[in-house]
């Protein structure tokens, strides 16, 4: 074990729930263990025991490693479970996560429910997250999920574009959906 995954071992025995997303990154990169590569399954075990101990990043990360089946089995149900913790905590990605997931009805739900992918992108708008303002100004141009709004879209996707969110591809779920246009205030669908 490397000098740092011990030190993170250590902080994890003494209770700090912060270091087991330390030894998480550190499998997942390969520098836990001299000569030994990246092991996403120790990575995925330690993110588990972070988002157990109620970090909120871990849990999120957790939930991403279920979605994907990344160093674990798949477990979409569980996936949106975890994203639901971490969103009630005020996790921005894992309410981007939840939206996504009620884009493509995913996660538990019957069918897409777009009202309730808004919601959640909303939420992670206000969290802070980036990526979920492009879906959001699509819905608000065209008054999918949302009342139209399209001053509010054109914020959205300036405040996207700022971030660097690339606005240019089609976003899953909405592929109907593209951007308002700023030269004429209108709502383009394919």
């Amino acid at each position: 074990m490397t000098d740092a995954a011990a030190k993170a071992l250590s902080g994890v025995r003494d209770g700090r729930a912060s270091c087991c997303l330390t030894l998480a990154l550190l499998f997942e990169t390969g520098q836990a263990q001299k000569g030994v590569g990246p092991d996403v399954v120790q990575a995925t075990g330690w993110h588990r025991a972070g988002a157990e101990r109620g970090h909120r990043p871990c849990q999120t990360l957790y939930a991403s490693a279920l979605y994907s089946g990344a160093g674990c089995e798949r477990d979409v149900g569980e996936a949106a479970r975890w994203y639901r913790v971490a969103d009630e905590a005020g996790d921005g990605d894992a309410a981007y996560a939840l939206g996504c997931m009620a884009l493509l009805g995913d996660g538990g739900l019957p069918r897409p429910d777009v009202a309730e992918a808004a919601r959640c992108f909303a939420r992670a708008d206000k969290a802070g997250c980036a990526f979920a303002r492009y879906p959001l100004a699509l819905m608000y141009s065209a008054g999918k999920g949302v009342p139209r709004d399209l001053a509010e879209a054109e914020r959205l996707l300036t405040l996207a574009r700022l971030k660097g969110v690339d606005v240019r591809e089609p976003f899953p779920g909405l592929e109907d959906l593209q951007p308002p246009s700023a030269a004429h205030g209108t709502v383009h669908v394919k």
